[in-house]
């Protein structure tokens, strides 16, 4: 049993597939569920595959046998397909391949919906679930692996998307840093869209406020505040975990300047 499946990973390679799942064995095999499960520990225990998540195994070539595993962007996809979940890369990893070099990821952030998924350590890599209670329609696009393609959030959601969940990735400022870094790809036709996004007001405030006062990118919160005035209804604090007793706020964004951003770049 154990050299059937063996060989059954050779093939998949061959076809340049790095991924398969405890329920593709069960179907290609038809044997015991413990007989394949022992087939697989042991297949495990010699470093050719590495159980990802329940019921889902990623191939390890020779050529990535001294780090364990693949770098979780040649395998995300089929994870996130395989547990029928929609996705994309975001946040820190998105800005990335948008631009953000000075800024590498210690791992991966991935954005999806409820039920929330447990966090992935394994073999030195870290896959880290975002949760949002609506996926966005637009503003996301196809990247090309050497596995095939991933969904990345566009350099206008990444943006907001590092507003929204600055927690995650280290803070406003680091947030603000980070869209510093991808400002060249920001692209103003595309800021009505985020309307549609179930993006709330108050991130998309900051967002512009962060563009007009911090970054001096007066042109590009001109577009945002052009699509967006008529929704700025309420005061909203810069930085939610700072007190606001004190600050002012005479700006459009209606933004309480309640925290001192530097540019560090």
């Amino acid at each position: 049993m154990h050299n059937y499946i063996s060989k059954y990973i050779d093939n998949l390679q061959s076809e340049g597939k790095y991924s398969f799942t405890l329920r593709e064995i069960k179907s290609k095999f038809k044997k015991n569920i413990n007989t394949i499960r022992m087939s697989l520990l042991r297949l495990s225990k010699k470093g050719k595959i590495v159980s990802v998540k329940k019921g889902f195994y990623v191939i390890v070539p020779p050529e990535y046998s001294k780090s364990g595993i693949l770098s979780p962007l040649l395998f995300v996809n089929d994870m996130m397909n395989n547990v029928n979940k929609k996705y994309y890369v975001g946040l820190l990893s998105a800005a990335v391949f948008h631009g953000a070099t000075h800024y590498q990821p210690q791992e991966l952030y991935v954005v999806t919906v409820k039920p929330a998924l447990r966090h992935i350590s394994v073999k030195g890599i870290k896959i880290n679930f975002v949760i949002k209670s609506v996926l966005p329609l637009g503003n996301i696009q196809e990247q090309k692996t050497d596995t095939g393609f991933i969904n990345i959030s566009e350099p206008e959601m990444t943006a907001v998307d590092l507003i929204q969940f600055e927690k995650k990735i280290g803070g406003l400022s680091r947030a603000t840093n980070i869209i510093n870094e991808i400002l060249e790809k920001l692209d103003s036709k595309k800021f009505k869209k985020l309307l549609k996004c179930n993006i709330p007001i108050a991130v998309l405030q900051r967002f512009g406020y962060i563009l007009e006062n911090i970054l001096k990118k007066k042109e590009l919160a001109d577009s945002l505040y052009k699509v967006l005035h008529k929704k700025i209804n309420r005061i909203m604090p810069l930085d939610y975990s700072s007190g606001v007793k004190g600050f002012k706020c005479k700006n459009r964004w209606k933004i309480i300047e309640n925290k001192n951003i530097e540019i560090e770049i």
